[in-house]
């Protein structure tokens, strides 16, 4: 193509592969290696453009990339940064590009969706030229970014496992507020009472210490316990662990079905989740919606494992409750 035809004219379809490929495959990686180095700053992943260099700039396709950036519900210090680069559609092109940031750390990890067979293909591109294709396939951009949302939520659930002691100390100073019911025969406002977790005491022979030991449910995952899981019990901060998995999973289901957006609100406390259903339990798609939520044989079993006791259901709209206790459930009944 000629000096007037690039100043004038549409770009070829090699010139859109390789301007897809360069801002993908080396300016992203480039700035989020130095996000990282804390050479740059967040505002400066915003801004790719400015780091593409001149030789490989054409202003028509430059103009053509679009930045946008969210917060993530309940995580103020997460946030999604979302970059599309003009493309042929073609089998190797990324159509979408996600720059996933925790911004109190300061890390951030690049993920592109790329057009394969059958769909996208999910790939790590890294500065040093590494491309790593997770193996992991979506059919669009909202399975792209719930996919992205559920490993960011593992990773830090895999932190908080490996960080106990600062786990527990965050869980201590969590705000506990217990929903409110009606007693029936008295129209007065009645506190739900949550007893402690049953324990007991077994004398060593010795007489020199005490060994303190679970009672578990009879249908307790005996099988799938470890050191982690008795860890988090002991310190009673397992709900932590279920709430991000919840969270994940709230936010898989909306890529899938916006019709969850805004069903629930959710938080951890102890052996306790409480989950909000904010339009209320006469709403059939919360109804519906909240069976999927807890009525899983994994979800059942995680949360014994972790240690959740109990789950409470608030109606903001009726001022009532439900209360499900765990232990009294068998996840073998579930799917």
């Amino acid at each position: 193509m000629g000096f007037i035809s690039k100043l004038f004219g549409k770009p070829s379809k090699e010139e859109i592969l390789r301007f897809n490929y360069h801002v993908n495959f080396k300016t992203l990686p480039d700035i989020v290696e130095k996000y990282n180095n804390k050479q740059l700053r967040y505002s400066d992943l915003m801004r790719p453009t400015v780091f593409i260099g001149r030789a490989e700039t054409q202003n028509c396709l430059a103009k053509k990339i679009s930045v946008v950036d969210t917060g993530i519900n309940n995580h103020p210090n997460l946030k999604m940064i979302l970059v599309k680069t003009p493309s042929n559609g073609s089998i190797s092109e990324v159509a979408a590009a996600i720059i996933m940031v925790d911004t109190v750390k300061q890390k951030a990890i690049l993920y592109t969706m790329e057009y394969s067979l059958g769909g996208y293909a999910i790939c790590l591109p890294e500065s040093n030229g590494n491309h790593t294709n997770t193996g992991i396939m979506v059919k669009n951009g909202d399975q792209f970014a719930a996919y992205v949302l559920k490993v960011t939520y593992h990773k830090q659930t895999e932190e908080m496992l490996a960080n106990r002691e600062s786990m527990s100390a965050g869980c201590a100073s969590l705000e506990t507020k217990e929903p409110q019911s009606f007693d029936a025969t008295t129209g007065k406002k009645v506190m739900p009472h949550f007893e402690p977790v049953a324990r007991q005491t077994k004398e060593s022979t010795s007489s020199s210490n005490n060994q303190e030991y679970e009672i578990l449910s009879p249908y307790f995952p005996k099988h799938l316990d470890n050191d982690k899981y008795r860890q988090a019990r002991k310190t009673k901060t397992g709900a932590n662990f279920i709430l991000a998995g919840l969270q994940s999973y709230i936010a898989q289901m909306e890529g899938s079905f916006p019709e969850w957006k805004g069903l629930f609100t959710i938080r951890a406390n102890g052996e306790i989740i409480e989950v909000t259903v904010i339009k209320g339990f006469q709403h059939e798609i919360s109804i519906k919606a909240l069976n999927c939520l807890w009525r899983r044989k994994t979800f059942l079993e995680n949360c014994m494992l972790l240690g959740v006791k109990k789950i409470v259901f608030v109606n903001p709209i009726d001022k009532t409750f439900d209360l499900l206790e765990i232990n009294k459930f068998n996840p073998q009944n579930y799917q």
